[in-house]
Order: structure tokens, then sequence, then C-alpha cells
């Protein structure tokens, strides 16, 4: 991400997203982090990561076809957030990453 700064990346199905938070260089990328592996309540993954990354850096995801689309969608109501933020989530970020604004 560091030598190709104008290519676009969307990290799919990944975990441990804490550490990378911390890098700049990640909030300086045009990367989404797919947000299908992380978790809302117990483990408190994705409001941490709004907060450290803000939530333009996040893209919502199901998993499909391996995984079902209700705990995703799930995941979304339980988030704490405004509806700004959820619609940032569920399609406005893949939008803007892809030049569909």
């Amino acid at each position: 991400m560091k030598s190709c700064r104008e290519a676009r990346f969307i990290v799919l199905n990944g975990r441990g997203f804490e550490n990378l938070a911390k890098d700049k260089n990640l909030r300086k990328s045009n990367v989404l982090i797919e947000i299908s592996r992380l978790g809302v309540v117990l483990q408190n993954e994705i409001p941490r990561l709004i907060e450290q990354l803000g939530a333009e850096k996040m893209a919502f995801g199901t998993g499909i076809p391996f995984n079902y689309p209700a705990p995703s969608l799930l995941k979304m109501k339980m988030l704490d957030s405004d509806d700004r933020v959820k619609d940032d989530l569920l399609y406005k970020n893949a939008l803007r990453i892809m030049d569909f604004d």
C-alpha cells in the first residue's frame, strides 16, 4: 500500500486490525476494511476501529457464499452509531472507493 498510493484496496475477511489502526500509512491510503469477521458487542472491534480509523475506512460485508448474511446484518443493527455512520459502512464507502459517487 505504501508503494502504490494511487491503488485502491479492500481487505476482506480479516481479523486483528487493532495493530494496523496505529499505522499512519493506513489512514492515508485508499483502503477499506471489510468487517464481516469483526465483532460489535463482545469484542467491540468495530466500534474501536471506527474510533481509531474513522468509519470511512470500513465497509460492510457478509462472507457470502460461505456464511449466512443474517449475523452481519445483526451486527449493523447492534452497532451503537448514528445512521450516517451505518450508511457509510453499509454502502457509501464501497461506492466511494469504486468511484460510483
